[in-house]
């Protein structure tokens, strides 16, 4: 098993002198021996280890450099996420069981951990995202109030009256029962007339964790109620003209 020593003492305490008489120890038992140095440390050049007592060592300098270069990325990244879970603990943007959408993941939040965080997505796949990522990202936590806004956009055809589209949307809105009306009863206006359509938003208030289903029964009920209220919904057509 390999062993790593570091010692402490002051200046002048033999520390390098012991240091290369332990190295010189291991070679005699036939066991192989790294040592490293900081690379500021240039007085008997690169590749020497030297004390004042006159002991000196040669290491392997590409080695030492590529493994130096490896724990300074390992620490960096390390550090930075270490970092970032001490933002996350002290700034508290989201708890445990909180719904949010950080680092470019959605999910219920199952761990804060001090490197990084536990997110459990909507298929039910446990994500460990990063502390450094999350930090420095947008984060959106849709569990801190106690109600969500579920907006959505519907499309109906140019040869449809708009009145007729709007009642249709609103009859679609009231068939889904978890549908509230505080802060706002629901709002449902023209939003854009598109190349084959005209755009209508639907927004409506649900609690927070009534959201999704809200959100598909409503994407149902709005093909049901335009299917019974003969209103058209557009798509895109391709027309092919034969020359005779």
């Amino acid at each position: 098993m390999a062993k790593l020593y570091f010692r402490y003492g002051a200046m002048g305490s033999s520390k390098t002198a012991n240091a290369i008489m332990v190295r010189y120890n291991y070679l005699e038992r036939g066991q192989k021996v790294l040592m490293l140095k900081p690379k500021l440390d240039s007085r008997d050049g690169e590749t020497m280890v030297a004390s004042r007592c006159g002991l000196d060592a040669k290491y392997l300098v590409t080695l030492a450099s590529v493994l130096s270069a490896a724990f300074a990325l390992a620490a960096q990244g390390s550090l930075s996420n270490l970092f970032g879970g001490v933002l996350l603990l002290v700034s508290k943007p989201f708890l445990v069981g909180d719904y949010v959408i950080a680092g470019g993941v959605e999910g219920t939040v199952l761990q804060i951990g001090l490197l990084n965080t536990q997110i459990n997505t909507l298929d039910n796949k446990r994500i460990s995202v990063p502390n450094s990522t999350i930090s420095s990202a947008t984060i959106t936590n849709c569990s801190t109030e106690g109600k969500r806004r579920v907006d959505l956009t519907f499309s109906a055809s140019y040869d449809n009256d708009t009145d007729q589209v709007k009642r249709a949307l609103m009859e679609a809105v009231s068939e889904v029962d978890k549908i509230v009306n505080d802060p706002i009863p629901p709002f449902i206006r023209v939003s854009e007339y598109g190349e084959s359509g005209i755009n209508y938003v639907v927004k409506v208030w649900c609690l927070t964790s009534d959201y999704w289903e809200v959100y598909y029964d409503l994407l149902e009920k709005v093909k049901e109620s335009f299917d019974r209220n003969g209103v058209e919904m557009p798509y895109n057509h391709v027309v092919i003209q034969m020359e005779k």
